[in-house]
């Protein structure tokens, strides 16, 4: 029960349908920016589900990204028809008209077709299974280490285990040697997709062990790290 601090007994009790949120105007969680997308995305859900209507080189960004620490989030697929990815946002900002996709240079998809990795003007390489509507994708960013693991419905994909992504070894991860600025991702490939990013709270599995939410406490945190840390 939740005691009114006023004296005037306007007490409650909470029966699991009040949940405290972590997204503060001190601790920003990570959402899809409306002002950092292609013309075609559409943002909304308090900017967690955006819609990317175009059928190619549209891409939807979110309103954070990293250059050092490790993350982990969840993207839930609504109708989907392109990729979920992540891309180097410095890269994407030198390009006015938005219009930015996979093929380009620091931007790495997983299509949801064929369960292929599309990126960095390389041909499609064999990486994963097929997803759809429905299906939750997770996305473990270490930019420590400069890699990526993908995972779909809690299963990590091309053979990667836990174990792997908690020390770091990369033998199996979806893209290496990332540098720069990373974050999540959503391109157009084939029609209309839409995708809502995940809090922390709605969180459906359970993140790589030190691997933490994608917002600004966790960002501020890593930056300010020493080398005895």
């Amino acid at each position: 029960a939740q005691t009114d601090a006023s004296g005037r007994d306007n007490h409650f009790t909470n029966t699991n349908s009040v949940v405290t949120s972590k997204h503060t105007p001190s601790n920003q969680e990570c959402l899809w920016n409306p002002l950092h997308s292609s013309l075609s995305c559409t943002v909304s859900n308090g900017n967690k589900t955006s819609l990317v209507t175009a059928s190619g080189a549209e891409i939807q960004l979110p309103t954070l990204s990293a250059s050092v620490g490790k993350y982990y989030m969840e993207v839930t697929c609504g109708s989907i028809a392109g990729m979920i990815g992540v891309a180097n946002v410095q890269d994407v900002n030198t390009v006015t008209s938005r219009s930015y996709n996979q093929t380009s240079g620091n931007a790495f998809g997983y299509y949801y077709y064929d369960g292929k990795k599309y990126g960095n003007n390389a041909t499609a390489a064999t990486y994963g299974n097929t997803f759809t509507s429905g299906d939750i994708i997770g996305i473990a960013l270490d930019m420590d280490n400069g890699a990526c693991w993908l995972s779909k419905n809690g299963t990590w994909q091309n053979s990667a285990t836990v174990g792997e992504i908690q020390s770091g070894t990369t033998t199996n991860a979806f893209v290496t040697s990332l540098t720069g600025n990373y974050a999540p991702v959503i391109m157009g490939a084939g029609g209309t997709t839409t995708a809502t990013i995940e809090a922390e709270a709605d969180w459906t599995y359970t993140a790589p062990t030190g691997f933490l939410a994608l917002n600004t406490t966790n960002i501020a945190a890593a930056t300010t790290r020493t080398a005895s840390d």
